[in-house]
């Protein structure tokens, strides 16, 4: 990667970022990094924020965001001689609105937490779509990535944002936490914890955990490392946080649980699956989706059953294809969650009573 190419992906970024100011247990302060990934929700280390009370999330960078609207635009730009009408995003100092909340293995090093009154036109980073079990042993290795984060500079007076450009040394699977963990050529220092690690792709190749290290030496000693993009995006979808600009391409595949049903299982434990009941809940929609295959009587049963039970709630139904029927639910996301949760549930119990039996599940219960 070039300069110029690593210069472009620092402007298209930076305003992104945010440092954390936190106090710990015995009342130390330190500075901590985050970056947005939309509508207000930002993801950083766990060891950033765990046990300790968040003081100021704050960004310190600005940008120029082209509008096409010239007419209300207040502000332009010169390029190649014709005057560009920009939106400037600066936002300062923010408000804390909802966590920050904490994957819920504890031994994952990601937490995400959300704003008040962003900008709009904020620049959002966008995450891989790298799954652990999708990565060969050295897919990435040597390429380039950039990485931003706040590690505190002696002697300045406020938290500036650090841009440092690394390769992909090597991917590792630790003994001490789960998911794949990239090593990068970089100086591991506190403050990166929680900042982004930029593929030379231009999306995120992980969130800075810590560094790897041995015998209590200094962190700069250690290996710099990031965690890849599956916990991020479990973690969105734990706290029903993922952005729609981040779950486009997913299939609702996030926010899914499922519950598989067959009719026997063979003699080496295995099973036709032939029925599921699905509950998408993503914490602005919900849907039942309720699959069965070999008896229309039976799928029929199960939707009016659920119609029954969601009489008050404003419901419409799709057929996905022969033997699939999703129900929608308007309205509001939180009077209605309750209701829809339980019918879901009620539609296992309907077709064990039916002579189905449980197959396997995904992610549920729903937590």
């Amino acid at each position: 990667m070039d300069t110029g190419a690593a210069r472009a992906m620092f402007e298209e970024y930076a305003s992104a970022m945010v440092y954390l100011e936190v106090k710990n247990e015995d009342g130390d302060r330190k500075i901590g990094s985050s970056f947005h990934v939309g509508e207000g929700v930002f993801v950083t280390a766990r060891h950033v924020v765990d046990k300790c009370e968040v003081l100021e999330v704050g960004m310190t960078e600005h940008t120029y965001v082209p509008i096409e609207n010239a007419d209300t635009a207040t502000t332009f730009i010169s390029k190649d001689g014709v005057n560009q009408p920009v939106h400037e995003v600066r936002n300062g100092i923010l408000t804390l609105k909802r966590g920050p909340f904490l994957h819920q293995d504890s031994g994952v090093d990601v937490a995400v937490f959300q704003v008040e009154q962003i900008d709009p036109l904020t620049p959002v980073v966008r995450l891989g779509s790298h799954l652990d079990d999708w990565l060969g042993e050295s897919d990435f290795v040597l390429t380039e990535a950039v990485i931003l984060g706040y590690p505190p500079i002696p002697k300045t007076m406020r938290p500036t944002l650090v841009g440092t450009r690394a390769e992909v040394s090597t991917i590792v699977d630790r003994y001490d936490a789960p998911h794949v963990h990239f090593v990068l050529s970089a100086m591991a220092r506190g403050g990166f914890s929680g900042g982004i690690v930029l593929s030379e792709y231009g999306y995120a190749l992980g969130v800075v955990t810590n560094s790897l290290g041995s015998d209590m030496k200094p962190a700069e000693l250690g290996y710099m490392t990031a965690v890849g993009v599956e916990p991020i995006y479990a973690c969105l979808a734990q706290h029903r946080m993922l952005p729609d600009c981040q779950a486009e391409g997913w299939d609702d595949f996030w926010n899914s649980s499922t519950v598989y049903f067959c009719r026997e299982f063979d003699e080496h434990g295995g099973a036709q699956l032939i029925g599921s009941v699905e509950l998408f809940d993503d914490g602005k929609r919900l849907y039942v989706e309720i699959n069965c295959d070999d008896d229309d009587a039976v799928l029929n049963a199960a939707v009016e059953q659920t119609y029954l039970q969601l009489s008050g709630l404003t419901l419409s139904k799709t057929e996905q294809r022969p033997g699939i029927i999703r129900i929608d639910v308007q309205g509001s996301y939180d009077s209605n969650r309750g209701p829809v949760q339980a019918a879901a549930h009620d539609l296992i119990t309907f077709f064990e009573a039916q002579g189905y039996l449980k197959a396997g599940s995904v992610d549920w219960p729903p937590s």
